[in-house]
């Protein structure tokens, strides 16, 4: 089995797509933290690795793969003592509806959700456990930020001209898209319709799941990587204050089942339900050690300047 390093943050809508899959398939992965909120994915060394400075990025003996859904391809079909198929083959009927419903569940637009609620947070009645950016300006202030830096960055690294110069319309096209209120309450009504069709979907398989007494999924009896998408997105909803759209026993009966059974599962609970805790404990790590750094360095200066001035007085 070639070594495994995966590039993330675990509170990154994609990055859990992809950790997801390596938990479930049981395989190990070196950890390699990429600080979003301090614009690491801009850096050169990691556009280096991908040239789109998005992430995840998975590398595998020495290959380097980026969009979550193809690492996830890749993932399942690496070796492991986990034999259940994630990405079951398309030539069959599961295999095409789990790829049915792992498009229909990408397509939902989760940046223009994750910022417009921050934009516009009275579309988010519940409490957000964790705030992206804290109000409209924090926003404007992050993208605007992303725009400078890469300007820079740019002219030092000129061979990654291209990269820097997409990350740059990228980030003013984002400008425009998160502060869209209209396009926002689109986004949202288009998720209401796909997760009304999920339901419909749950309905089907729990009616199926009932005459054999079995735990059911999205597209059966396995867990797959439709189901995958679908778990992270409703870690998104808890994350961001959407989660009251959809908790209606009345009107969401079986995905309100669903998702609390879900939670139950190891590989959910560890990459899904605790990622802010394990965000907020690395941010104090990273905190800790930058202070313990700058106390080093103060130390070692005052330590200099006493003994430079015992030497100039002796």
């Amino acid at each position: 089995m070639k070594n495994v390093e995966l590039y993330f943050l675990p509170t990154s809508f994609y990055s859990q797509r992809v950790r997801l899959a390596l938990e479930e398939k049981g395989i190990e992965y070196k950890k390699t933290f990429v600080f979003l909120t301090e614009n690491e994915q801009d850096q050169a060394w990691y556009l280096k690795i991908n040239p789109k400075g998005e992430v995840p990025t998975i590398r595998i003996g020495s290959e380097y793969f980026g969009e979550s859904e193809k690492i996830v391809d890749i993932v399942d079909k690496l070796p492991s003592e986990i034999q259940n198929k994630l990405v079951p083959d398309i030539d069959t009927a599961e295999g095409k509806l789990v790829a049915f419903w792992r498009q229909k569940i990408d397509e939902i637009k989760i940046p223009i959700i994750t910022f417009g609620v921050s934009v516009y947070p009275e579309f988010a009645k519940d409490k957000p456990i964790l705030s992206i950016a804290p109000n409209a300006q924090g926003v404007k202030d992050r993208f605007e930020k992303n725009i400078r830096d890469s300007k820079t960055l740019m002219t030092k690294h000129p061979e990654l001209k291209e990269s820097y110069e997409r990350k740059i319309s990228l980030a003013k096209q984002r400008l425009v898209d998160f502060f869209d209120k209209e396009k926002l309450a689109a986004v949202l009504n288009s998720m209401d319709d796909t997760m009304a069709e999920i339901e419909q979907q749950l309905s089907k398989i729990a009616k199926e799941s009932d005459s054999t007494g079995t735990d059911y999924y999205l597209c059966g009896e396995t867990f797959t990587s439709a189901d995958i998408n679908l778990c992270i997105l409703f870690g998104r909803f808890k994350l961001i204050g959407l989660l009251h759209r959809y908790s209606n026993p009345k009107k969401y009966p079986n995905l309100g089942k669903y998702w609390q059974r879900l939670q139950k599962r190891k590989t959910v609970e560890k990459v899904v339900i605790n990622n802010v805790v394990e965000l907020k404990r690395l941010l104090f790590r990273r905190q800790f050690c930058r202070y313990v750094r700058a106390t080093a360095a103060l130390v070692f200066v005052g330590i200099a300047g006493w003994l430079a001035y015992r030497h100039f007085n002796t």
